[in-house]
């Protein structure tokens, strides 16, 4: 579900910004990069940031 929604964002940018046009293919590739990213860096973030969450008792928590 989230990467359909992840399409249909980038294909609403291209339309909103001119001088930039993607396909179908294009905006699907461009999702599957964005969720791997999130799948790699989320963690990573997670674990970094674990000492403010600690310290501030979770309030930054998402």
């Amino acid at each position: 579900m989230r990467w359909i929604l992840n399409i249909g964002c980038i294909i609403l940018t291209s339309y909103a910004i001119s001088g930039f046009e993607v396909t179908f293919l294009g905006a699907a590739f461009g999702s599957l990069v964005l969720g791997i990213v999130n799948a790699v860096i989320r963690p990573i973030i997670v674990i970094l940031t674990l000492p403010l969450n600690f310290l501030t008792l979770g309030l930054f928590t998402w």
